[in-house]
């Protein structure tokens, strides 16, 4: 595994949530250890285990979007998701009060009509809930971890909805 960094680092918003809880209980030593040059070095077994755990995380997440957000979504609108802007796309992820909605231009009229018209997905509480603990709380702690094992090219945990063992799901994975 990569090392996480300075394990004593006084920028704490460069950490996660979990990673700085770790640290103030003295829990982090139970993922790894500290190298000669003070850099975390992570337990390779323990992260991998916690991103596969993630992935099973993410198919519940995806059941629960489908499934909770109003008439069923397509797997190639699902695909399209994303949390941050991109270079190429705007996000899909917003919140209004105490609830989540996915707002996606993907629609499969875009061909009947020649246009793509927002379609506006709302997720009930408790299914915003989940979502928003795992965007502020897990999801940057797994991006740490899977960075360490080389599996977060170009940030994608923190730019895409769906993302299964360091790559985003396609339609067919979805």
């Amino acid at each position: 595994c990569m090392p996480y960094g300075p394990s004593k680092s006084s920028n704490m918003k460069m950490k996660s949530s979990i990673i700085y809880h770790l640290e103030r209980t003295n829990q982090l030593s139970a993922f790894g250890h500290e190298d000669l040059l003070g850099n975390f070095q992570w337990n390779c077994a323990i992260a991998k285990n916690l991103v596969k755990l993630y992935d099973q995380f993410i198919e519940m997440l995806i059941l629960i979007i489908h499934l909770g957000s109003g008439m069923p979504a397509r797997g190639t609108e699902l695909a399209t998701y994303t949390i941050c802007n991109t270079r190429t796309s705007s996000r899909v992820a917003y919140f209004l009060g105490k609830r989540v909605y996915f707002l996606c231009l993907y629609n499969k009229t875009n061909n009947f009509f020649g246009t793509s018209r927002p379609i506006a997905r709302f997720l009930d509480e408790t299914a915003s809930r989940i979502f928003l603990i795992d965007y502020f709380i897990i999801r940057p702690f797994i991006a740490l971890l899977a960075k360490s094992l080389n599996q977060n090219e170009n940030n994608i945990y923190m730019q895409k909805v769906f993302i299964y063992n360091g790559k985003r799901l396609d339609s067919e994975g979805i």
